[in-house]
């Protein structure tokens, strides 16, 4: 079979055919994981609209947005400042799981240019992503 070169052939397409599977189980171990988080996404929003339609508070839905977000992502923390109603300053809506050292040193900041990612956010107007709010140059104030 080695003088005909073909059990080389063979061994070339196990491994072609072997690295062709590979690729097939990556694509739908990433299938897998975005159909978990839809699933969870759509969790959150069922569970959010029979608060709403319980007529559950404001702060308890707040609650349940945040950690459904937290669930997202593994490691993540999440708030949700509301905007005070003269639109100047921001106060916790919910924070589940910052430290209270945090969320005190951010109730009530107000809001502009580089005051924080969410006073930076509330003054554009627009999404502003932090990856780590303690090294990131908005956060650099509220670090004790």
């Amino acid at each position: 079979m080695l003088l005909t070169g073909r059990a080389a052939r063979v061994e070339e397409l196990v491994r072609i055919k072997t690295h062709d599977l590979e690729n097939v189980n990556r694509h739908l171990n990433q299938e897998i994981v975005k159909r978990q988080k839809l699933q969870i996404e759509q969790s959150s929003r069922n569970r959010v609209l029979e608060q709403l339609a319980q007529g559950d508070s404001l702060e308890n839905i707040l609650q349940r947005i945040a950690l459904d977000a937290e669930k997202q992502q593994e490691g993540m923390l999440c708030s949700i400042l509301l905007l005070d109603a003269d639109k100047h300053r921001l106060c916790n809506g919910a924070s589940p799981n910052l430290p209270a050292f945090y969320t005190k040193a951010i109730e009530g900041i107000g809001i502009g240019e580089g005051i924080g990612s969410c006073g930076t956010a509330a003054f554009r107007k627009e999404t502003v992503i932090v990856e780590d709010i303690l090294s990131h140059l908005f956060g650099k104030a509220f670090v004790v």
